[in-house]
C-alpha cells in the first residue's frame, strides 16, 4: 500500500544557475553552497522531492540531476543511508548490445540487497549518466523493490510530460 503525503514536485527555492571556475571565490546559492577549485564546473540542472507511506513507513525520496550524474536518495531513517553507485555499460556482441550494470558501495554497509535494488532502480532511469543512490531502508524486501520502482516510474512519467 502506498499513500502518497507528498507527490514528487520540482523544488522551488533553488536558483538555476550554470558556475564556471572562479579561482578563490565561494558561490552560494540560496539552499546551495559550492566551491569552485581547480578548473571545476558545475551546472544545476533540476531537483525534486516527495514523501509516502509505504507500508505504514514514511519515505522520502529525492531525485536531484547534475551535469554528470543523477542522485537519488531515498530513506526511512530521514537521514542519508548507503551510498551505492551504479554505471551503466554497453556490451557489444554480434547477436544484440545488452545493458550491463556496475554497482560499487561508497559508504556504508555493502550488502547485497542494496546492490539489487539500486540495480532495479536504475534499470527505471533513462539515462546513460551514473547514478548515485542513497538508500535508507528499513524493509529491503521484492516488494519494497516494486513499489519503490513504480514510484520512480509514475515520476518519470510526470515530469516528461510536464516539460
Amino acid at each position: 500500500m502506498i499513500r502518497i503525503l507528498r507527490d514528487f514536485k520540482p523544488v522551488l527555492d533553488l536558483d538555476l544557475y550554470t558556475c564556471e571556475h572562479m579561482p578563490e571565490e565561494r558561490i552560494t546559492g540560496s539552499k546551495v553552497d559550492l566551491d569552485l577549485s581547480a578548473g571545476s564546473t558545475y551546472t544545476y540542472t533540476g531537483i525534486y522531492t516527495g514523501a509516502y507511506i509505504i507500508n505504514d513507513v514514511h519515505t522520502d525520496v529525492l531525485y536531484h540531476v547534475f551535469e554528470d550524474k543523477i542522485l537519488i536518495i531515498i530513506t526511512q531513517f530521514e537521514k542519508l543511508g548507503t551510498l551505492v553507485l551504479v554505471s551503466r555499460d554497453m556490451v557489444m556482441d554480434e547477436t544484440r548490445g545488452e545493458l550491463i550494470y556496475s554497482t560499487n558501495v561508497l559508504l556504508g554497509k555493502d550488502e547485497p540487497e542494496h546492490h539489487v535494488i539500486a540495480r532495479g532502480l536504475a534499470c527505471k532511469v533513462p539515462t546513460q549518466k551514473p547514478i548515485l543512490f542513497s538508500l535508507g531502508l528499513k524493509d529491503t524486501s521484492p516488494h519494497m523493490l516494486i513499489t519503490l520502482c513504480k514510484i520512480l516510474e509514475d515520476f518519470l512519467v510526470d515530469k516528461d510530460n510536464k516539460s
